[in-house]
């Protein structure tokens, strides 16, 4: 009898909260699964630049935060003749839809040179890049592309770690983001309920993601996402982010 009394106490509870307030999911899990985010870490054997026409080389490159690359280019000419290691210092970035572009320079003594810029083709997972190599008072330049090591480690992702209110339609918090070769950082968001679509407004300085929850389906759908981060501002569409929930809050009416 007493269970009885408690579950239907349970079930009065959730129809007065159904007609008092809505309960709806807050953004626990985010996951935008853009293809341009990926650690160009060099963890194996350097990357071979072999497609010039009188000198080739090798490139071993390293991604640090904000979008800083610090790397090793190592020269050959057709005679056997080495010049290197060559230091190589630049930057990688995303710019809105723009292709992912990184862009190295660095120069040795002997007069020795090196250029290295490029941009990422998705589909083929292929960086293309341009090779300048200035030996003295000789150029070269050639065309070529190499797949980075972690090419499949794509995506960014937000897990909500704190959850600090969930008031008047807003639910506030912070987040862990996790960036590939980016330190994971903390951000302090609302999810902002827009009564009765239920729609929700992720912001921060810089980053916003739009979207609308539908009940009893428990589905998200992303209508905007634009996020900036150490090396860039990513912007993708709603068949690319995925939103996942561990929790329900009432947010209050």
């Amino acid at each position: 009898m007493r269970l009885r009394k408690q579950l239907f106490g349970v079930a009065l509870a959730s129809l007065i909260a159904n007609v008092h307030g809505q309960v709806v999911p807050p953004m626990d899990h985010v996951v935008i699964n853009d293809p341009r985010l990926f650690d160009l870490s060099n963890v194996g054997p350097a990357y071979v630049l072999a497609d010039g026409p009188i000198t080739t080389g090798t490139l071993s490159v390293v991604q640090g935060p904000k979008g800083k690359l610090v790397g090793v280019a190592n020269i050959t000419n057709i005679y056997g003749n080495a010049f290197g290691p060559i230091d190589l210092k630049g930057t990688v970035e995303i710019n809105g839809l723009n292709p992912l572009a990184m862009e190295m320079k660095g120069s040795a003594p002997g007069g020795v040179k090196v250029s290295i810029t490029g941009t990422y083709d998705v589909a083929p997972k292929l960086m293309n890049v341009i090779v300048i190599v200035k030996i003295k008072t000789n150029t070269f330049q050639w065309n070529d592309s190499f797949v980075p090591s972690h090419a499949n480690d794509t995506g960014m992702s937000l897990h909500r770690s704190t959850v600090a209110s969930n008031k008047n339609g807003l639910i506030k918090g912070k987040f862990d983001v996790n960036v590939p070769a980016t330190p994971t950082f903390q951000i302090s968001v609302e999810d902002r309920q827009k009564i009765p679509t239920t729609d929700f407004n992720l912001t921060r300085t810089g980053s916003t993601i739009i979207g609308t929850f539908t009940n009893p389906d428990n589905l998200f759908a992303v209508v905007s996402a634009g996020v900036t981060f150490g090396y860039g501002r990513l912007i993708t569409a709603g068949a690319n982010v995925n939103i996942t929930t561990d929790n329900l809050f009432l947010r209050e009416l």
